[in-house]
């Protein structure tokens, strides 16, 4: 079974930084040294990227410092409005 997870802000701008290069997620993981599988859950939001991978990633995209922070802070934002949506969460 296939998952199937919404891309995070983070994800988008990571997606639209490799875009001019023609990189996909695969080649990104080899330049990043890491998994394709741990690019596919950061860029989903599944796992926030931690400090080292954020700091490659910025390099190898030529990203802005303050794109990647409001980028994560969108995404904490949203993980966050979402746990205390949760029926659960109100509990």
């Amino acid at each position: 079974m296939q998952r199937v997870y919404e891309v995070s802000e983070f994800g988008q701008l990571c997606k639209r930084g490799r875009s001019p290069f023609g990189m996909t997620r695969p080649e990104m993981a080899r330049k990043l040294g890491v998994s394709p599988t741990y690019v596919s859950d950061v860029e989903s939001g599944k796992f926030s990227p931690s400090e080292g991978y954020i700091c490659a990633i910025t390099g190898l995209l030529g990203l802005s410092t303050a794109e990647v922070k409001a980028a994560i802070e969108a995404d904490k934002i949203t993980k966050d409005t979402e746990a205390t949506s949760h029926p659960i969460a109100r509990l």
